[in-house]
């Protein structure tokens, strides 16, 4: 299939944020490429997901922020499958990044379902050495506690798509 990509935003679209302005438990949500096929245009979508104020001091611990990407991951491939690109950490550990093709995340529920869903996963995926890169890199307690804290933070008004 030949494709091309048309790119709205010209560098990093974090990086053009003003990081005092962005608040924790909040979503927004912005097109980060669209790819031009032979059947039409398909929105690419990054979903800046913050649990945590830029700068404030407040940032992940890197065990509970490992398991919380494991918890995260799986919830929203359970239930998006392929149309979830890719969730990873923010360098800056005070979130996480998801890119993904489906619309359906456009919504503030979607992604309360998905918090709800990894809060309910008793035993942490894809945590033994076979499937894991550092399977000693974990604490899901602490990543409970990051996920929950941030639905109990997390409202319509902190949800925004642009």
């Amino acid at each position: 299939m030949e494709f091309k990509a048309k790119t709205p935003n010209v560098g990093v679209a974090s990086f053009a944020k003003d990081h005092f302005k962005i608040e924790p438990h909040s979503v927004t949500i912005q097109v980060q490429t669209i790819i031009e096929t032979s059947g039409g245009e398909i929105p690419v979508y990054k979903a800046d997901i913050r649990f945590y104020r830029p700068n404030s001091g407040e940032y992940f611990y890197l065990l509970g922020c490992h398991s919380a990407e494991h918890l995260l991951s799986t919830a929203a491939y359970a239930i998006y499958g392929a149309k979830i690109l890719d969730l990873s950490p923010m360098g800056c550990m005070t979130g996480f990044y998801c890119t993904f093709l489906a619309p359906e995340l456009l919504e503030y529920s979607a992604w309360v379902r998905i918090f709800e869903d990894a809060l309910a996963i008793e035993t942490l995926p894809g945590a033994l050495p076979e499937t894991c890169g550092n399977y000693l890199m974990h604490d899901t307690i602490s990543a409970k506690k990051a996920l929950r804290e941030f639905l109990n933070g997390y409202s319509e008004e902190l949800f925004r798509v642009k």
